[in-house]
């Protein structure tokens, strides 16, 4: 009994781990070229855009106060500050 429950928590944890990509939402602190520098939750992130796209009617110029949302594959490098390589632009707003 004890194995069949070991195999089913494994097939639900590996069933758990698709290609889902995640947003993440903050404010734009810096923009120095292809990468921003946005505060989340009072955590700070660097977000590499240079293979970005840009949903449609989004603004492409990212100027600092504006809010965005940006979708990722949830992987994150823990430097300090974070990185995290963008997927698409959702959001570039004025707040």
């Amino acid at each position: 009994m004890k194995k069949i429950a070991l195999i089913m928590m494994v097939v639900l944890l590996l069933a758990g781990c698709g290609d889902k990509d995640v947003t993440i939402v903050g404010i734009v602190q810096e923009v120095n070229g292809t990468d921003i520098l946005i505060d989340s939750e009072g955590a700070p992130y660097v977000i590499h855009l240079s293979d970005a796209d840009f949903a449609k009617g989004v603004d492409t110029s990212f100027v600092n106060g504006n809010e965005v949302e940006i979708s990722y594959g949830g992987e994150v490098a823990e430097s300090y500050p974070m990185q995290i390589w963008g997927k698409k632009v959702l959001r570039n707003e004025a707040r």
